[in-house]
């Protein structure tokens, strides 16, 4: 069957891009990973701290709970400070989980699309000068599918978080989501592999449609990735290097018809 065959030609992507992950011309981009992490982390633990002291100061000035003197008033602003502290700290990673890939890929969009462009002409031997003029238009185009992924990934999420209330099929509502998130993501990695081929998002999209169960298989390892605790960040940049080396491999494949 297709569908059989397709799934085994993203594995059998990623076992290939593993190897490639490591060459001279794409190893240095793994640094690209740490710098974007720390930046993450940093910033989005800054914004956090900042948020819930500018919150709790409000709060007290609004409900004059500052001007509080019953036995353990001196502690009540350090409580209101901790509960909102760690309830946007829950919200932060649970934000990660489910739509930190898309912030990924959106920020590291530039490099993906010289990955991509690298993986190809040492695969074909087919070398693509370098254009600023294409590189930008290549990031603006990667942008616009990504996010358009996300909103479509998040409206179709909504759909799956109610779907879970409903008793039996709500069982099967993580699995459900788990193969959106996959499908998606992997769309968003094999675009980049696509800009060369395929000049129109419709085209991509097409593309995309005619290979769904390929496309799963790509982003199958992000998404998973995403899901671990603590590493999960971390991991999943690294992640959707390989990704989008699996998705590249998997396009000229296809083309090919060397999975048929």
């Amino acid at each position: 069957m297709k569908a059989f065959r397709e799934f085994g030609l993203a594995i059998q992507c990623y076992n290939r891009g593993f190897k490639l992950l490591f060459h001279k011309k794409i190893r240095l981009f793994l640094f690209i990973p740490i710098v974007i992490n720390i930046l993450l982390i940093v910033g989005g633990y800054s914004l956090i701290t900042n948020f819930t002291d500018g919150l709790s100061e409000k709060i007290f000035q609004l409900t004059g709970a500052e001007n509080l003197t019953f036995w353990g008033s001196a502690y009540f602003d350090e409580l209101i400070y901790g509960i909102f502290y760690f309830t946007f700290n829950v919200l932060f990673i649970l934000s990660l989980i489910l739509y930190g890939g898309f912030l990924i890929i959106i920020i590291m969009s530039p490099f993906f699309s010289i990955i991509s462009e690298r993986i190809e002409s040492l695969e074909t031997g087919v070398d693509y000068p370098f254009s600023i003029k294409k590189a930008l238009q290549d990031i603006w185009r990667g942008i616009k599918i990504t996010v358009r992924n996300a909103v479509v990934q998040l409206l179709l999420s909504v759909v799956i978080f109610i779907i879970g209330f409903i008793p039996i099929l709500g069982a099967f509502a993580p699995i459900l989501l788990f193969v959106t998130s996959s499908f998606f993501y992997g769309a968003s990695f094999m675009d980049f592999g696509m800009e060369r081929h395929y000049p129109t998002i419709r085209e991509s999209i097409s593309f995309i449609r005619q290979h769904r169960v390929a496309t799963f298989g790509v982003g199958a390892l992000f998404a998973l990735s995403l899901f671990l605790p603590l590493c999960n960040l971390f991991l999943a940049a690294f992640v959707a290097i390989w990704s989008v080396i699996a998705g590249t491999l998997v396009i000229l494949k296809i083309q090919n018809k060397q999975f048929y």
